[in-house]
């Protein structure tokens, strides 16, 4: 993660901060503390005939052999103070979050079967947000 901002003439400031993660996941089934994709069968009695518990988790891929792609987002901030005097001054801003709308995969179904693999979470898309602070 990286941070920086720079003044500019006019009033006028630019900044930004990127970040960027491995692709890691807690998918909520597994091992809470994986930093891999699990993928898991469950079974039943119904599908496994003289099971003796209720259900059965099976992993079906290696632990550490399955990873979502790595997570990048660039955010940026365009700002202008404005003086008012003995009231302050008022700086208006203008963010963009995830400049780069990059849009990784960062939860998907990991259950055996037609699901399995279907996103159900991306990077939130680029937000722009417009914004003022009041200094007095």
């Amino acid at each position: 993660k990286i941070g920086a901002t720079y003044d500019l003439p006019l009033n006028f400031s630019v900044s930004g901060s990127f970040q960027s993660y491995p692709g890691t996941t807690n998918s909520g089934s597994g091992n809470a503390s994986a930093s891999w994709v699990v993928v898991n069968y469950t079974a039943n009695p119904s599908r496994v005939p003289g099971l003796t518990q209720g259900s059965e988790t099976i992993a079906l891929i290696n632990p550490g052999s399955k990873y979502y792609e790595r997570l990048n987002q660039l955010d940026l901030r365009v700002a202008r103070r404005f003086q008012l005097g003995r009231a302050g001054n008022v700086e208006i801003q203008v963010d963009i979050f995830n400049s780069l709308n990059s849009h990784p995969v960062t939860t998907a179904t990991s259950t055996f079967g037609t699901s399995l693999n279907t996103p159900t979470a991306i990077l939130q898309s680029r937000l722009v947000s417009i914004g003022a602070q009041w200094h007095f």
